[in-house]
């Protein structure tokens, strides 16, 4: 057992002024600098309720420190946000959960639950995360930062045991288990982007009983980290770059496989090496200037030269939709030849996009990277299938054109659904998301959810669920972390680091530190151990963790408070549920947040057709 006293010390041992002045403090009016470990008793009393008995911290940062912890205290304060992926694999239902996405970017807590799961028609019981608390929302606000989250949860469609575990043939996310239950012969599903005004298209699950097109090519993929990573050539040609008759690049089939380069339906847009970013940006230039009618409509705003750089610097455009209107038939797609396998492309046409409709503010959502990332951008406009009926030869299976999805390529022609999302939601790289409804337990409760070939999750809010962040979070629906949740060894056990990671030696702030004193308090009665691991709070449960949040913290929001302001956030309630398990899951009893404060300029509407 280690002493509060020293659980405390070690948080702050982590604190330097550089840490506090670069690390989780940025926008905060004040930001207390270096604590030592003598400031560790004041901590400790006040964590305990005990300010009396407190001595008083040093100097000015340490007296702007107490005045802060003081305040906290009074109003209870509250946890943050991250993002990346722990696992859960074939974990017992009702056993907790700690998910993250984007590195630690975002981080929910929650319990393992089982119900009747259906989607597209094909129903069977399956795992999923019912979560309790949060940092952020799920989904990114649609439109960007002044609207609704986009999405009431999150289904995953990577074959596996939420991320990455190993779990063989037990695997617990939805297709696998509408495969295990019988309502699919095989785990075979198909996206079908539509590039019309309403974007959006169709979602086909098992495998086709419509004939595939003549020119279908077949790509082998590798299932890897939870992502579907796309092969090399068999016969080690080379992989070639080409927008229309310009050739840009190529790799050895060698360089294309160690540079990963994955297909992610959770990811907005198209992310390519810098090289050929730059050669892109160029060639879509030189394309709309050799037009006569279009080059002098955009030269009445930019030189050849200003619109590269613009480009390059990943300008926004105002007020231009006629020069755009005119631009997008002119660029040509990004087409990738793998060898004897045959080529794919990413459209011209997925170049630009509207940030919404009737915005008349316009982005480019292809952009530099360190490899190839086809996110969204590959699915608009053609007809993609994911085979992994062979889990040791997977394919990604080129259909063709999406020609308004009017082909079904569901099993049985009885299991398709539609996909929603406009240009915007779907190629803005800091959104990325397609939805498609599905339905959970007895009778069935609806859920619009993102589906993301990035991940195996399958999660959606719980009743209580409640999001956490720092004080200046306080009523707001999006909130920076200063801290990641991960449940690294898979077991229940709670793993927190600061985030950023701003270089080799990470550290929590000074802020964050005095953030988590309270949650160190457990340790004073023996229920927990805190150690210091690589910067890192660890010996801490998941149950504990929520426990300690419940006593200590307040929220910042409801989870879906955007989405509740608009009149369809969608909360899974158990209790309505005859077939959910497990029967005695208690709901988390966490402090009421402050009334939500909707962002100037809040739209519930995103004036999609």
């Amino acid at each position: 057992m280690v002493s509060t006293t020293f659980g405390l010390s070690f948080a702050l041992l982590f604190v330097s002024v550089a840490a506090s002045t670069e690390r989780g403090c940025s926008g905060q009016q004040e930001c207390p600098s270096a604590l030592d470990e003598e400031d560790a008793p004041l901590l400790l009393q006040l964590s305990r309720g005990k300010e009396d008995q407190a001595p008083t911290l040093k100097g000015t940062a340490g007296a702007v420190a107490e005045a802060r912890f003081r305040a906290r205290r009074g109003r209870q304060g509250p946890p943050r946000r991250p993002r990346w992926r722990d696992s859960v694999c074939a974990r017992p239902t009702g056993k907790f959960f700690a998910q993250a996405f984007g590195s630690g970017f975002s981080w929910f807590v929650g319990n393992i639950v089982s119900d009747v799961v259906s989607l597209a028609g094909a129903s069977a019981e399956g795992k999923f995360g019912l979560i309790s608390m949060g940092s952020v929302e799920i989904g990114n606000p649609f439109p960007e930062e002044i609207g609704p989250s986009s999405t009431d949860g999150i289904l995953g469609l990577f074959p596996g045991c939420w991320s990455g575990s190993a779990c063989g043939e037990n695997r617990a996310d939805v297709v696998s288990s509408l495969v295990q239950g019988g309502a699919l012969s095989a785990y075979v599903f198909t996206f079908c982007g539509d590039d019309g005004p309403s974007g959006g298209g169709k979602f086909y699950l098992g495998p086709s009983s419509s004939s595939l097109p003549e020119n279908t090519r077949r790509f082998p993929m590798s299932l890897e980290n939870g992502h579907y990573y796309l092969s090399g050539p068999s016969d080690d040609s080379l992989v070639t770059f080409t927008m229309g008759l310009t050739d840009i690049g190529n790799m050895t089939a060698a360089d294309w496989a160690s540079s990963l380069p994955l297909t992610d339906t959770g990811f907005g847009g198209f992310n390519l090496p810098e090289e050929y970013f730059f050669k892109a940006v160029e060639i879509v230039a030189e394309a709309i200037f050799s037009n006569a009618e279009c080059g002098q409509k955009w030269a009445s705003q930019f030189s050849k030269q200003g619109l590269m750089k613009a480009l390059k610097n990943h300008s926004s455009f105002h007020n231009v939709s006629d020069l755009i209107k005119c631009a997008e038939p002119l660029i040509p797609g990004f087409t990738v030849q793998i060898g004897p396998h045959g080529n794919f492309t990413v459209l011209g046409s997925t170049f630009f996009y509207e940030t919404s409709p009737g915005s008349n503010v316009f982005e480019i959502s292809w952009r530099p990277r360190n490899s190839f990332l086809f996110g969204t951008a590959l699915n608009w406009g053609n007809v993609w299938q994911y085979d992994v009926s062979n889990k040791q030869a997977p394919e990604l299976v080129f259909l063709g054109r999406a020609s308004g999805c009017a082909v079904d390529y569901s099993q049985g022609q009885k299991h398709s659904i539609k996909l929603s999302g406009v240009k915007g939601q779907v190629l803005n790289i800091d959104i990325g998301v397609y939805t498609a409804e599905v339905t959970i337990g007895t009778p069935p409760q609806k859920f619009l959810v993102q589906l993301d070939t990035g991940s195996q999750d399958f999660m959606v809010y719980g009743e209580g669920c409640s999001l956490f962040g720092l004080d200046n979070c306080m009523g707001t629906n999006f909130c920076d972390t200063c801290l990641a949740v991960f449940d690294t060894k898979h077991n229940g056990t709670a793993y927190i680091e600061p985030y950023p990671w701003i270089d080799e030696n990470p550290a929590f702030s000074a802020a964050c530190a005095l953030y988590m004193a309270p949650l160190l308090a457990p340790a004073e009665d023996g229920s927990s151990e805190f150690f210091p691991y690589k910067q890192a709070i660890t010996g801490l449960t998941l149950e504990q963790f929520q426990g300690a949040a419940e006593k200590r913290w307040r929220p910042y929001a409801r989870c879906a408070a955007t989405r509740e302001i608009c009149g369809t956030r969608r909360i899974f309630n158990q209790a309505a549920s005859s077939t959910f398990a497990p029967k005695n899951l208690r709901s988390p009893r966490f402090q009421d947040p402050p009334s939500f404060k909707a962002p100037e300029g809040f739209n519930c509407d995103s004036g999609a057709p």
